[in-house]
């Protein structure tokens, strides 16, 4: 049950091309923000985690799992009905696209495919790039996969780099732990590109 939902949650975003992971490590600054958070990091983007939550890399992925899907993170405290995740995907764009772009057309095809669909907010948010940043695109919706599943709430951050896009997706319950979102936060926040 929980493989189907964390593949249901994740099939929403195929995805073309996959980076390749180079590590992680626990941070280790004077800055409070990052206290006790693991920085994910490939060769093209970095991400904190808390550092408790399972990392699924895409050697490790269930066929069901688009290949979009670079890595997973999961809530190591697992709920029967859904646990709360975050993965990031890796697309190959076709044509030239903004961030905000890319997540309208996103968003687009969520509404067609989530019943009641709800969206609840979307804006532009700079994402860290280098020492500069660029300008990106945010949104918070929720929806259910199918009428006997439960209401999620979708969190997902859009970041485009030349023809690479990239989407942070984040799901969990409306009725998650306030720590938890709060990871959940901290995880949409933190993604910087390289």
């Amino acid at each position: 049950m929980k493989r189907k939902l964390l593949s249901i949650f994740i099939s929403f975003f195929a995805i073309l091309f996959l980076s390749s992971c180079i590590g992680g490590e626990e941070i280790s600054t004077d800055d409070d923000s990052t206290i006790g958070k693991y920085n994910y990091e490939t060769a093209n983007f970095s991400i904190h985690i808390p550092p408790d939550w399972e990392i699924i890399e895409n050697n490790k992925f269930t066929s069901s799992v688009p290949d979009d899907i670079v890595v997973v993170f999961r809530n190591n405290i697992k709920n029967e009905i859904f646990t709360a995740n975050a993965s990031v995907g890796v697309n190959i764009l076709s044509a030239p696209l903004t961030s905000s772009d890319l997540g309208k057309s996103t968003l687009a095809k969520a509404r067609t495919r989530l019943i009641d669909y709800r969206e609840i907010k979307n804006e532009q948010r700079n994402v860290n790039y280098g020492e500069e940043s660029l300008l990106g695109y945010y949104a918070m919706y929720e929806g259910k996969r199918s009428a006997d599943s439960p209401i999620t709430v979708f969190k997902q951050l859009f970041a485009v780099r030349g023809e690479i896009g990239y989407i942070v997706t984040a799901a969990y319950l409306p009725t998650e732990d306030e720590t938890v979102v709060n990871y959940i936060d901290d995880l949409l926040e933190s993604f910087s590109l390289k």
